[in-house]
């Protein structure tokens, strides 16, 4: 355990100062096992000390998707036997890596079953800050049988990182980087931006891969020197140069794979790979769904706009549901197909399934629906 103590004037120096910690499981219980102590040591004229010790977890219990467990540390700064600061803080212990070709959580192999992201909040436009809401939507993904999620381009709030600790979702954040360009406007500085994820969300089991942004290269030597960056900020966690094509052993500790569904066995890699981005098969967004749009976002196609282009061709309503319907029906046919094919190959170790929700991107005179649901998080039709 890390710590550190600091005060902002000498009249908060404490006479004996030192730190005492103890653990329970988050799910309930007591704390249990002795309190452990460590003195509080400052160096003259420093007002900051930093304390580190060893706590033994009494029947340790592994985070994992399958068992997300996690534990609550009680800290208490006390001046000799005077309790006058205290600190709460939640987490998991788990171990990710990768050792040959073959990724491992908690020294078993382990097969990454990820999902695409794209920060798609129809009715409040931004992330809400509710891990009640995101955690809805995570036991969905979970239930799906996804274990995994790539927040394409961005980070996201807190409370999300929260709620997938609790859900037992692994967590790929990327720096706001396309190649090697920034997608706002900000001014380049990766290795600044690289920082604040490792800094503000380390916390976090759920936080396991850290990704300097899409299908692209921020340029060399630049990708070595953000892994190398990466691995000192945090080697307990993954680390990619960007999820696309242009990964090595010398910026990543994993490849990406092919976006279609490919014969297993014929992918070859040196790493284990994740396939990129995989299944992405858009079919129309579904008008039916005007109603649901509470002004946030318009209704990207209107039931107007439907009938109009049935209009044109001479049918009516009834073959425009039973058209949506057989587009949901092929998309989930391909998508069930290419998972199985990933999954049977001994080679693969993972997919990243694209997305699990529609983006809804404007394509020619209508708008696109990738998603395995609709982006209200429901199934389709």
């Amino acid at each position: 355990m890390n710590a550190l103590i600091a005060f902002s004037a000498e009249d908060g120096r404490l006479d004996d100062p030192n730190l005492r910690v103890r653990m329970k499981p988050a799910a309930g219980g007591d704390f249990t096992g002795a309190l452990d102590s460590a003195d509080v040591v400052f160096a003259d004229g420093s007002r900051n000390a930093e304390v580190s010790f060893r706590v033994k977890l009494d029947a340790f219990l592994p985070w994992s998707p399958e068992d997300p467990n996690l534990y609550v540390a009680e800290l208490m700064l006390c001046d000799g036997e005077t309790p006058v600061h205290g600190w709460t803080e939640r987490f998991g212990v788990r171990k990710i890596e990768v050792r040959g070709k073959r990724f491992f959580l908690n020294d078993k192999p382990h097969f990454i079953r990820g999902y695409g992201d794209d920060f798609v909040y129809p009715l409040t436009i931004s992330s809400p800050a509710s891990k009640e809401e995101h955690l809805k939507h995570l036991k969905n993904a979970r239930a799906a049988g996804f274990n995994y999620v790539r927040l394409h381009t961005h980070c996201e709030v807190p409370d999300f990182f929260e709620a997938a600790d609790e859900a037992g979702i692994m967590i790929q954040p990327e720096l706001p980087y396309y190649d090697d360009y920034p997608v706002e406007a900000f001014a380049f500085d990766p290795a600044r931006d690289l920082a604040e994820p490792y800094l503000h969300y380390r916390r976090y089991v759920s936080f396991t891969t850290m990704s300097t942004g899409n299908e692209g290269l921020l340029g060399s030597p630049l990708d070595r020197e953000l892994y190398k960056l990466a691995k000192r900020l945090d080697p307990s966690r993954l680390a990619i140069h960007q999820d696309g094509n242009l990964n090595t052993a010398e910026n990543s500790d994993f490849r990406n794979g092919p976006i279609t569904v490919w014969e297993p066995g014929n992918f070859k890699c040196d790493a284990p790979f994740v396939a990129h981005e995989c299944l992405n098969l858009c079919v129309k967004q579904d008008p039916r769904l005007e109603l649901r749009f509470n002004g946030a976002w318009m209704p990207p196609v209107s039931m107007a706009k439907r009938e109009s282009w049935l209009s044109a061709a001479g049918l009516d309503r009834r073959w425009g549901d039973a058209c949506q319907h057989a587009q949901h029906v092929l998309q989930r046919i391909y998508q069930k197909h290419g998972l199985e094919a990933a999954r049977m190959d001994p080679l693969c170790g993972g997919y990243s399934f694209w997305t699990i929700v529609d983006v809804v991107v404007k394509q020619s005179d209508t708008y696109s629906a990738q998603g395995l649901f609709n982006p209200f998080w429901e199934v389709k039709d």
